[in-house]
């Protein structure tokens, strides 16, 4: 079932974003705050196992306000995973869809993402292209 994240997916939030990066804790007062925005959304697709919900796949939609293009948004796409067992299967795309969905609702004029060079056949497939450099600074 796809739906939207809850405070009580935080162990879960945090077992599948470790495959994805360094998230070693996520604190329930952030988790809170991130969830009660309305430009955040963060997406989980949840299966019962063993009477026992667990989740997936999880990625967030933020919206960015702007001013140009008569001030229309840009939904950023971040934070896609999908759980190592269940790669391969369809869910990543399922969830992807469903956060371009979303942005079409918002009235997003494009939907932006970074992703390794290893994930951009995936994304291609799912309707993005490749269109500029991303740079980086570390604080």
């Amino acid at each position: 079932m796809l739906r939207l994240a809850q405070l009580s997916d935080r162990d879960e939030l945090r077992r599948l974003l470790s495959q994805l990066t360094n998230c070693q804790e996520i604190l329930s007062t952030k988790l809170a705050e991130i969830l009660s925005r309305s430009d955040y959304q963060i997406w989980v697709y949840e299966t019962k196992v063993d009477d026992a919900n667990k989740l997936l796949a999880t990625g967030t939609l933020y919206i960015e306000e702007k001013l140009t293009y008569g001030g229309r948004r840009v939904g950023h796409v971040e934070e896609v995973v999908v759980d190592k067992p269940s790669r391969g299967l369809g869910f990543g795309a399922m969830l992807v869809s469903k956060l371009v969905a979303e942005a079409k609702k918002k009235k997003c004029r494009k939907v932006l993402l970074n992703c390794s060079l290893t994930n951009e056949n995936f994304y291609i497939k799912l309707g993005f292209r490749q269109n500029a450099v991303t740079m980086r600074l570390d604080l």
